[in-house]
């Protein structure tokens, strides 16, 4: 474990938890979802999407500058209401739950005296509820609801068959590049 790797919390023993440095280490909890996304891909892909971009991001941004990023084992549940009606491959959990988790391990990585958490959603926007309740409330009669099955018969939106490898490197390196940005300015205020 030396210092601009990014390191995987899961993988660390308590010990060398217990050495890393409180005030500069950035600290990255991922979110994911358990869901449909068609039938290409499995309905863990969001997580392995949100923790492994964390991962690279993360190694990204300690090259850039000479601070560590732990990244937290993502979680891999979350609200998923709108995937229901496709009967078969979720796990939901209550929004309001969901957010207790979240606040839990947060509250758990500020106990053991680390100052910078930054938490990546995974998986789309799922604060969704109150704005249905708004659009029914405002417009009497409209019946909203989060059902994604009315907008796709598989659970994904869009055409997979258009990617290419180079389209899908191109992507992926500009959303590491992206996060890396971001994960080196979030621990700026560390210098002070």
């Amino acid at each position: 474990m030396g210092l601009n790797d990014a390191v995987r919390y899961g993988d660390l023993t308590y010990q060398e938890i217990d050495r890393l440095p409180r005030t500069d280490t950035v600290v990255v909890l991922p979110l994911g979802c358990t869901e449909q996304q068609g039938p290409h891909l499995p309905v863990d892909f969001d997580t392995w999407f949100s923790e492994s971009l964390m991962i690279a991001a993360a190694n990204e941004a300690d090259r850039r500058r000479d601070r560590m990023t732990v990244v937290l084992p993502a979680i891999p549940v979350g609200p998923t209401p709108e995937h229901r009606n496709f009967g078969t491959g979720y796990l939901h959990l209550p929004e309001p739950l969901h957010d207790q988790l979240v606040v839990a391990a947060i509250s758990s990585i500020l106990e053991q005296g680390f100052r910078h958490v930054v938490v990546w959603r995974g998986c789309g926007q799922h604060d969704l509820h109150q704005a249905v309740v708004r659009v029914a409330v405002e417009n009497p009669g409209a019946a909203p609801d989060l059902d994604f099955a009315a907008y796709s018969d598989t659970g994904v939106i869009g055409d997979p068959r258009h990617a290419s490898a180079d389209l899908g490197d191109r992507l992926w390196r500009a959303c590491v590049d992206w996060v890396a940005d971001y994960l080196t300015a979030a621990g700026d205020d560390c210098d002070a």
